[in-house]
Parts: structure tokens; sequence; C-alpha cells
């Protein structure tokens, strides 16, 4: 199953679907939605901000390429 993960704040996303947790939290970053804490050595988020995760349900062939399942409307549109 694969998961995407982007950055929303009051529930409005901010930043685009990414492939990793490393991305979104590098996008949070970059939009100063991340506070550094030097004691624990890491990015935190706080209230607001929130790091939504989606999981598609399965896999669609598209002719050699793996995409997920809610990514296939959209290629049929192309």
């Amino acid at each position: 199953m694969a998961e995407r993960f982007r950055i929303s704040v009051f529930g409005r996303p901010r930043s685009p679907w990414r492939d990793s947790q490393a991305e979104a939290m590098a996008d949070a970053i970059a939009l100063e939605l991340a506070s550094w804490d030097e004691s624990r050595r890491e990015w935190f988020l706080a209230v607001p901000v929130r790091l939504d995760v989606r999981r598609a349900a399965r896999m669609v062939d598209t002719g050699g390429a793996r995409v997920c399942g809610w990514h296939k409307a959209a290629l049929e549109r192309v």
C-alpha cells in the first residue's frame, strides 16, 4: 500500500502530496511551519500544522508505470 504525505494548516493543504514524510517535512520547513527543538535536535510541527497521510487502496498498471489507484482517474483524462 503506497502512502503520500502533505502539510496542512487548519485542515487546508499548504503543500502538494509527496512520496515521503521527509519531503513533506522539508515543505513545512520551507514554509516556516516547522520549529527546531534544540534539546531533542529535531524538527516538530506546532498546532495547527498537521502532516496528512493518504494511503492508496491498490496499485494500477499504466503501461509499464505503477501508479496508485487514486491517480488512475487523472491519468485517464490525459
